[in-house]
């Protein structure tokens, strides 16, 4: 059997209450999935986002930028 017929099956057990409880749990599922979509569109549109990548190792920091500025001036 298919996940919604069981879905469908165990939600007509339930009282009236219940089932509300249900459809509004889905509905928030539903809201967060299709608003998980736009985001990923977003992403699409604007290109990949570059990171940065804090790994141990990594000269790309703040931190070494500024040292780095400070002997390339003197």
């Amino acid at each position: 059997m298919r996940i919604p017929d069981l879905v469908l099956e165990k939600l007509r057990e339930l009282p009236p209450d219940k089932q509300q409880a249900v459809l509004e749990f889905v509905e928030s599922l539903r809201q967060k999935w299709r608003a998980g979509e736009a985001i990923e569109g977003l992403q699409g549109i604007a290109g990949e986002i570059q990171r940065p990548d804090y790994r141990r190792g990594h000269r790309g920091s703040a931190a070494g930028d500024v040292g780095q500025i400070s002997r390339d001036v003197t």
